[in-house]
């Protein structure tokens, strides 16, 4: 199994504070998946402020990176922190989905997980360049 992630679980993004569940979730991430480096996806990023939310669809592409996920307990765990799992209350603001992601110059072969925001505050700003890493260092 394959993830793409775009915003705060980015290995390069770090912001995120020593404790809660940002840190909890790049812990597992770092334990229970391998890094294989920058990629990209069709669709389109928004500022949500903290963290980003993503759209996919052919508008754009959005930057992000790829792991190969080597213990399935990282989902549950990732599911929890993105606020879509069973207990989380709902409306979910996130959902998990497979897509299609470019890595190395080419259309990966295998489906990959992605966390796509299913709604977005009526303000929330188009990440023009695509990366949310780079709207943060701008500020």
């Amino acid at each position: 199994m394959y993830l793409f992630v775009y915003g705060s679980l980015r290995p390069a993004w770090r912001r995120t504070s020593s404790i809660g569940g940002a840190a909890m979730a790049k812990q597992a991430l770092r334990q229970k998946a391998r890094h294989l480096g920058q990629a990209r996806v069709r669709g389109e990023l928004f500022d949500l402020g903290r963290y980003p939310g993503l759209l996919l669809n052919d508008c754009r592409w959005v930057a992000g990176d790829l792991f190969l996920i080597h213990d399935d307990s990282l989902l549950r765990t990732l599911d929890r922190y993105e606020g879509c799992d069973a207990v989380s209350p709902r409306p979910h603001e996130y959902q998990r989905v497979e897509t299609q992601v470019e890595f190395d110059g080419q259309m990966f072969s295998h489906p990959v997980w992605v966390y796509e925001s299913l709604f977005r505050s009526s303000g929330a700003e188009v990440v023009a360049s695509g990366d949310w890493l780079k709207l943060r260092v701008q500020e």
